[in-house]
């Protein structure tokens, strides 16, 4: 039977699987993901393998370090998870395994130098590893894969049993590291799987793998791991000397074994959430420092960032990151024609492999909701490539048509489809809400009023900013890193020269969020939102930002910078204290105030 829209309204399965479908989209509940299978089945079912993502970061990640960068909703948490999920499923022949760290669970004290964030950050570890070493060892020592876990001793049951009872120790050993640090640094643990938990689940794989290989003799009971744990703790207490198992070189030694006992090639280090540091005094900074100083094989990691919220210090993309996953140029719009088909087919996928997953037996599509190409078009653009934000408009589209045929129906023909309207609703009610982000920030709000009042003067929505060293630095800011973490300023293609031939930098073009300044283009006519490539080179090229001007207004304003009264040049007064203090201007040498 073929469905339409109108015949499914009143069909109570239906409307509760449809908004299912869609709203399940956020990365938050990923707390639990990473130990929910059943979760990362369901993410294989619903995810499109865009510019081949996925089987790019299973490859590289067993022999190569990276960086998976884009905007929050693009998928790099997804992307993560089922990438691990993948290796270990597969751990028999690339032998690789992952640890997924979600740098957001990071407790850190009020007060940290190095020293403490190293000892803390090696907790934390010590930490994950007991809960998803156990996880692993869960999965290796199942029934489908016994067999090859026994190849791996060249049939030896004896020698398999004595390398399970040695992971098992380790394991308990670093239960009682973690024990210790986190008594002495309170509170810092919050992982979601509590000890007993771990201690069930030893047990489990013990008794299990075991009896089926024939010594019993060989498992472990709970009362036997607490003791054992409890001895280790003892001991380590002594003299603090839980200390020395939280410096970096040990918890590398203590990771090297791991790869041993385990018959590995290496391990790699999924480092998510990077950008929940960036507001942490120096956390990014001590991490990166951290991060390089285990780096190298067999230890590889892989790090989800955020453009513009912070930086990886002395780490290198290229060079000690070898490889770069950009999800944000992945769906562009109005890049190329190419890339305008590819947005448009990977968001058809998007809304029909959830139908598929969520509503089998209804038989569904996307064409079920629209009736018209340019209605899904609408919502393309306005996502401005983040699959998060298509699903929430999508999500708001469907309920405005709830409401639409739940009320009184207008005179006419009824919509058997999503409406226009609805679609507008949806689009505005985006925009509502990231620019409800940034209003209670004058300074950020007077940069994104500034970036308006220019695209209007151009009538475009697009806009250029040169290359230099001094822009890519005030991009990196935290008035323009606000406007772009919140997506209402998108990256849409770099590297490309300017229209005047006597400016020899290269450009960037960004873009205003479609939603955030719907008004502005498709109703009050302010502006044309740009949707052709060759808009962009035979005009945008032309229109040139200085953010410069704006940003030390604003600096000035907030007293982070002063303007020479007698040469009229800004100087930062944090960097040049000294000068301030003496008032004296280092550029013409007169009073600066």
């Amino acid at each position: 039977m073929k469905y339409e829209l109108k015949d499914l309204i009143n069909d109570n399965v239906f409307i509760e699987k449809m908004n299912k479908a869609f709203a399940d989209l956020r990365a938050d509940y990923e707390l639990e993901l990473d130990m929910s299978f059943t979760q990362i089945e369901k993410l294989n079912k619903v995810h499109i393998d865009v510019n081949n993502h996925l089987s790019d970061l299973v490859t590289y990640s067993t022999t190569s370090s990276g960086k998976i960068s884009g905007l929050r909703g693009t998928g790099k948490t997804h992307l993560l998870l089922m990438a691990r999920n993948k290796l270990h499923e597969n751990i028999f022949n690339d032998k690789t395994f992952v640890l997924y760290l979600n740098v957001k669970r990071l407790h850190l004290p009020a007060d940290f130098d190095q020293e403490i964030f190293n000892r803390v950050f090696s907790n934390f570890m010590y930490s994950e590893l007991t809960k998803q070493l156990s996880l692993l060892l869960k999965i290796i020592c199942g029934n489908s894969f016994k067999d090859k876990l026994l190849g791996f001793f060249n049939g030896d049951k004896l020698k398999l049993g004595l390398s399970l009872n040695t992971a098992i120790k380790k394991i308990c050993f670093f239960i009682a590291i973690t024990k210790c640090g986190s008594v002495s640094y309170e509170n810092l643990d919050k992982g979601q799987m509590s000890t007993d938990d771990v201690y069930h689940e030893i047990c489990n794989i013990s008794t299990n793998l075991t009896s089926s290989i024939g010594l019993e003799n060989l498992s472990f009971t709970s009362e036997t791991l607490m003791s054992l744990v409890d001895e280790y703790t003892s001991s380590i207490k002594k003299d603090n000397i839980y200390q020395t198992y939280l410096n970096i070189n040990d918890i590398r030694q203590q990771l090297i074994e791991i790869v041993k006992i385990l018959k590995l090639n290496g391990i790699s280090f999924y480092v998510d959430e990077w950008e929940k540091l960036y507001n942490i005094n120096n956390a990014q900074k001590y991490l990166a420092f951290y991060i390089d100083k285990i780096n190298d094989t067999p230890f590889y990691f892989w790090l989800s960032v955020v453009p513009h919220r912070g930086g990886i210090y002395c780490l290198d993309t290229g060079a000690d990151l070898q490889h770069l996953i950009d999800l944000d140029e992945s769906l562009i719009y109005e890049k190329s024609k190419s890339d305008k088909e590819r947005c448009m087919n990977y968001f058809r996928q998007f809304i029909d492999k959830r139908l598929d997953f969520f509503l089998p037996e209804y038989n569904i599509s996307y064409q079920t909701l629209f009736n018209d190409e340019h209605k899904l078009e609408q919502l393309v653009l306005a996502s401005m490539g983040n699959s998060r934000d298509f699903g929430t408009m999508l999500l708001f589209s469907w309920s405005c048509y709830q409401r639409y045929r739940g009320g009184e129906l207008a005179q006419g023909r009824p919509y058997k489809y999503i409406s226009y309207d609805m679609i507008k609703d949806s689009i505005k009610n985006d925009g509502t809400k990231k620019l409800s982000n940034i209003t209670d920030n004058s300074s950020v709000m007077k940069l994104w009023t500034e970036l308006n009042h220019f695209c209007v003067s151009k009538r475009s929505s697009h806009f250029a900013i040169l290359e230099t060293t001094q822009n890519m630095q005030l991009l990196n800011n935290k008035y323009f890193s606000e406007l772009i973490y919140h997506r209402l300023l998108h990256y849409r293609i770099g590297h490309i020269a300017s229209k005047d031939l006597t400016v020899t930098d290269k450009l960037s073009i960004y873009a205003l969020s479609y939603s955030t300044t719907y008004d502005s283009h498709s109703i009050e006519k302010k502006f044309s939102f740009i949707i052709s490539p060759n808009d962009i080179h035979d005009k945008v090229r032309r229109y040139i930002f200085n953010p410069d001007q704006i940003i030390n207004t604003i600096q000035i304003e907030e007293g982070d910078v002063i303007l020479c009264k007698s040469c009229k040049r800004t100087m930062n007064i944090r960097d040049n204290k000294a000068c301030f203090e003496k008032n004296f201007c280092p550029r013409c040498g007169n009073t600066l105030y």
